[in-house]
């Protein structure tokens, strides 16, 4: 590249003009980059789609289960800034290839859990992978691109990311029809492989720029715990009871962490986030909105293919194909959303996609387990037509808005938002869900009883079913919920058998319908609240919220 870079620019790898090899091959570059990133922004979503099977193979409950989506999106969260710090320090092609080397073996190693514990840990070990290559790659595709071709080379990093999110339903529910659950983590591997053959091959060369500065790992510590306790509390409160001495005293020790986290990092010559970024009002709401489409994203993929598995007993193939528009819609928005924001600035498409979001939440809010199959997917598309504009209009706000020396820093900010709003809304969707399922266990057990009562048995079959049913609701919910179709109810005969199992199932199946669209209303709760952000833009010309005067 024949012009002098400054030491505000985002570079971490430099080339020689005859290293570059023209732009040809510096976009070649940076899809191979690209390719790495694809396969870690999938497993964010892929994984989704075969918790059903997942859940069925080892007995687990539903909010064990959300441990294998939180323990590798809240790991990333936790991390992100840290690691972002971290590559500038050792190199960002340096801690890039490692971070693909850890989620190639933590790929294996999930695909060969013999159990949950192992599965949610090393879910755990592929979100420090992922956490170790998400902020390299940022700065390294910056890096990489052939002068003049920067806006092009991003547009393709993000891209990446939104493909493999939108793909990620479809390949997950198709894979594990086909091979299994184990297949959405092996197929990680020769991908993987892949990228690392083609890094190894078209980056040597590449030298390292590295920056000098103090890592303090307290501060990781502090915001790492702080995540961890406020998402078991919101995950454990409806088994705990939200009132109990163990989920109040998580809370405030997550408030405790996160205030000696902030005071931690005032007091730092290198702090992990320079709270000055906060001063910009556009990057603060770029990074709020963010935030709220985590959580909306996540929350709602969680729930979105167990309704279609477990309430209209869909195979995993067809849910993953009724829940694709969800996420391919996120594709579609992004250039459109894009276009518009440059034309007329990021506040009246940020608006519109909060106005969107807040529609589907409320449409999905009234679902009930015989809702139309259209009904429920164009509710879902439109959910993710809203979360397509916040995501593309607060990257805008996010990155456009803060100085060339600061984009490093800035952007680790924003993905963190991004997964600690997706390990919350896993969190905070699975335990609305759970508390309202569990809350109805009464009403279920009522609605049944009438309709054995309804029935013109003898007896002693109606008395033998009226105690089976009420033995069969004293178990655990999650018991109610699971075993709903095999309870131990054959002494009544084959035909009342099936019947009585019918009706338990059916009852279960509105229930958890039912509670699912009580955490939809959670949903479309939270985005009026978050919509106050939107007050802070008020009065900004077009270009200001656009990030057009930025730097």
């Amino acid at each position: 590249m024949g012009t002098k870079q400054t030491a505000g620019d985002a570079a971490a790898v430099r080339l020689n003009a005859s290293e570059q090899g023209g732009q040809q091959s510096g976009m070649v570059r940076v899809m191979v980059i690209s390719l790495g990133l694809f396969v870690i922004f999938l497993d964010s979503t892929v994984v989704n789609i075969s918790l059903s099977s997942i859940i069925e193979q080892f007995g687990m409950s539903l909010d064990t289960a959300a441990w294998i989506m939180n323990g590798y999106t809240m790991t990333v969260a936790m991390l992100l800034v840290f690691m972002g710090r971290l590559a500038d320090l050792i190199g960002k092609y340096r801690l890039y290839t490692l971070g693909l080397f850890v989620f190639l073996f933590s790929s294996l190693m999930c695909a060969l859990a013999k159990g949950p514990e192992m599965l949610i840990l090393f879910r755990v070990l592929q979100g420090i992978g992922g956490a170790m290559s998400i902020p390299a790659s940022m700065g390294f595709v910056r890096a990489a691109a052939p002068e003049g071709k920067v806006g092009s080379a991003m547009g393709i990093w993000s891209a990446a990311g939104a493909l493999a999110i939108a793909a990620g339903p479809a390949l997950g529910g198709a894979l594990t029809e086909l091979a299994g659950w184990r297949s959405v983590f092996y197929i990680n591997i020769p991908v993987i492989g892949v990228a690392l053959l083609l890094m190894l091959r078209l980056f040597k060369g590449y030298r390292d720029e590295k920056v000098r500065l103090r890592l303090n790992p307290v501060s990781t510590i502090l915001l790492s715990g702080a995540i961890y306790l406020l998402t078991d509390s919101l995950l454990s409160g409806q088994d705990q009871g939200w009132t109990s001495w163990r989920i109040i005293g998580g809370f405030c020790c997550a408030v405790v962490l996160l205030a000696a986290y902030i005071g931690v990092e005032r007091r730092s010559k290198s702090p992990l986030v320079d709270f000055r970024l906060f001063r910009n009002r556009a990057y603060t709401v770029g990074v709020i909105s963010n935030f709220l489409g985590g959580i909306l994203l996540m929350g709602i993929m969680i729930l979105a293919p167990l309704y279609f598995t477990e309430v209209r007993h869909y195979s995993t193939i067809h849910a993953s194909l009724a829940i694709t528009p969800l996420s391919a819609i996120l594709l579609v928005a992004a250039p459109l959303v894009g276009k518009w924001a440059d034309r007329a600035g990021a506040v009246k498409p940020l608006t519109a996609g909060y106005i969107i979001a807040l529609i589907g939440c409320g449409m999905m809010a009234v679902i009930q387990s015989d809702s139309s199959v259209p009904y429920v997917i164009a509710s879902l598309t439109i959910v993710g037509t809203g979360v397509g504009f916040i995501a593309v209009t607060s990257l805008m706000l996010s990155t456009l808005n803060v100085k060339p020396s600061d984009i490093s820093m800035a952007s680790g900010v924003f993905a963190m938002m991004r997964n600690l709003g997706g390990a919350v809304g896993v969190a905070l969707f699975v335990s609305i869900m759970l508390s309202s399922f569990n809350s109805s266990e009464a009403a279920m057990e009522k609605a049944v009883t009438a309709q054995v009562e309804q029935t013109d048995w003898a007896e002693p079959a109606k008395s033998e079913a009226l105690a089976t049913v009420h033995a069969f609701y004293a178990a655990p919910a999650e018991r109610a919920e699971a075993s709903a179709a095999s309870a131990n109810i054959g002494s009544l005969g084959e035909e009342r058998s099936r019947q009585l199992k019918a009706w338990l199932a059916a009852e279960a199946g509105r229930s958890e319908a039912t509670s699912m669209g009580r955490s939809y209303l959670g949903g479309a709760i939270l985005t009026v609240l978050f919509m106050g952000a939107l007050l802070a833009l008020r009065g900004q010309r077009a270009s200001q919220a656009s990030g057009q005067d930025a730097g």
